[in-house]
Formats: C-alpha cells, structure tokens, sequence
C-alpha cells in the first residue's frame, strides 16, 4: 500500500512477475512507490485499476503513462466531466492501452492469481446512469454518467494469491456493502487476508455488517496525514477496538 497522501494507491508485484497497481493517488507521488519496488528495468504494468473516477484515485495514473506502459487498464464505464480525468482518458486512448470495463460476476485469472469482481453489478450501472455519447476522447467505448455519489459506482473486487486475499473496495458507500453483505453472507471470496477500508476510514464507508463478512486479519486505511476531512473517523476506529 503506496504512501499518496489523501487518496489511494497500491501496488503488486506477484511471483510469475506480473505488475499490479490499483489506484493511483491525486498526484505523482505513486511513482516514488513504483521506483521503490517494482525492478528498476521494468517499465510495463500489465494490470491497472481505477476503483472509480475521482482525483484522489486517477490523479497519479497521468504521470505513470509518462513513465511507464500500461497494458490493460480496467475501470468501469464512468465518467466525471473533471478537465484531469479527460485528459488521463486522452492519454489511455493515445497510448493504446487497452481499456476494459469490468462489473461484478467478472473475473481475471493468471498463472496463480485469481481477481473475482463483486462490484458494481451492470443492472445497477444501467439503472443509476446515462448513457454519455461517444467523442473523439474514445469512441469505441460505452461511457456513463453517473446519478448520484461516484463512490456507490466504485469497484469492488477480491486479489487472490494462493492463500493470500485482498479485499479492494475504493470509496463504497454503507448501502453499497449493505448489498454485498446480504449477497455474499455464504461465499467461498471469505474471508480475506487483508481488507482495504473504503472510503479512508470515512464513516460513510464501513460498515459493521461487511467488516463481519470480510473478517479480516489485517485491514488498512489510506489517508492523507492530518486531512482536512477527519479521516479516518472516530466511528470506524471504533470497529477494530
């Protein structure tokens, strides 16, 4: 988990060599984690994700396209009008990575590495969106603007490595893991090794229900230090005492 300040950013490297980075930060302080530990030879991501599109989250993507190549980048098909998430657009588009969107039900499955998706459901984008018309940004693509938070659109998926599982969660809602407390209460994805706490420890984020459900052995909290934004909260803190 990279240190980018008020925002989110990881990365992995698994043992078949495979570069994984998911989220990216507001800024370009994502690169000073990538230099420090992915091989200083390698210069290619083969999986990149954005939980969803907002700056504390897709800002540090601008600057890895100018240091490095991104193979495939999987986001869900939403938009924000904001000129820096237009142009981190412009620039996938111009570097021909291939851009992919991925709701639940889902998967990517390597060598050794399995990432199931659980969020956000396609009904669901469909139903709490509008369909945006194509533009020469990118065409080809089914692009959505959202009704309502972002953070209910954000992707939620499990990183499994052998035993190791990682729960990724990006800024979801209560009512969004309220859903998936419910679907998921019986699932083989639980529990998981490590869980990403959504939404910086914001107390419009986890929720007692999910924390049951994942069950985590460790849980991590991205926040910026001294955040203007009190995160994480007093209510959340609370959850792991």
């Amino acid at each position: 988990f990279c240190d980018v300040g008020q925002g989110d950013g990881a990365y992995i490297r698994t043992a078949d060599k495979i570069d994984i980075v998911i989220d990216a930060g507001p800024a370009k302080a994502i690169l000073t984690c990538l230099g420090r530990y992915m091989p200083f030879y390698d210069h290619t991501i083969e999986l990149a994700f954005l939980s969803h599109p907002q700056k504390d989250h897709f800002g540090g993507y601008t600057y890895i396209l100018e240091r490095y190549t991104i193979k495939n980048f999987i986001t869900s098909p939403l938009s924000n009008d904001a000129r820096s998430f237009t142009e981190l657009r412009r620039k996938l588009f111009q570097t021909n990575t291939n851009v992919r969107y991925l709701y639940a039900g889902d998967s990517i499955n390597l060598k050794n590495t399995h990432i199931n998706f659980i969020w956000p459901e396609m009904q669901y984008v469909k139903d709490h969106s509008i369909k945006k018309d194509s533009n020469d940004i990118d065409p080809t693509s089914d692009i959505f603007n959202p009704i309502g938070d972002l953070n209910d659109f954000s992707q939620i998926f499990v990183f499994t490595d052998k035993k190791t599982k990682i729960l990724f969660t990006g800024d979801a809602s209560p009512s969004v893991l309220d859903i998936i407390s419910k679907k998921f209460s019986k699932n083989s994805l639980f529990p998981v090794s490590i869980l990403k706490v959504p939404h910086h420890g914001s107390k419009n984020g986890l929720t007692s229900d999910f924390l049951q459900l994942a069950d985590p052995t460790l849980s991590v909290i991205s926040v910026g230090k001294n955040n203007s934004y009190g995160h994480p909260s007093k209510e959340v803190i609370g959850f792991f005492k």
